[in-house]
């Protein structure tokens, strides 16, 4: 799993959060790891994949957003990417797409939370 630091512009994004880094969990970016992936991140396996953002608060709590529309975040991405949105020139992520959950996978995984329900 490749992940990306989402620079510039992200903490205008989620309000409240700052993106820490994202990724693509699909077959073509994931390959031979997606459906290991896709279990580790609670997700079903799906012809069209998912993507993934990993937030944090200004007091380090964290939060995990996922959406099945991984061509809507892969435009983000590239507007970051390409400085169309800048700390100048922000443009919040549209949350209907998202689902929210607690935490990131490490936390799952080792049954801790440092995270809070949005």
């Amino acid at each position: 799993m490749t992940s990306h630091d989402f620079a510039g512009g992200a903490e205008y994004a989620l309000v409240g959060w700052q993106i820490h880094s994202y990724t693509f969990i699909t077959v073509d970016d994931s390959g031979n790891q997606y459906a290991s992936l896709c279990v580790e991140h609670g997700l079903d396996a799906t012809p069209a994949g998912w993507a993934v953002l990993y937030c944090v608060s200004a007091s380090g709590e964290r939060v995990t957003l996922v959406t099945a529309d991984v061509e809507y975040m892969r435009t983000v991405a590239a507007g970051v990417r390409a400085g169309i949105i800048t700390d100048d020139a922000p443009q919040p992520l549209d949350l209907s797409k998202f689902d929210m959950r607690p935490g990131w996978p490490d936390n799952w995984r080792r049954g801790t939370d440092t995270s809070v329900m949005l």
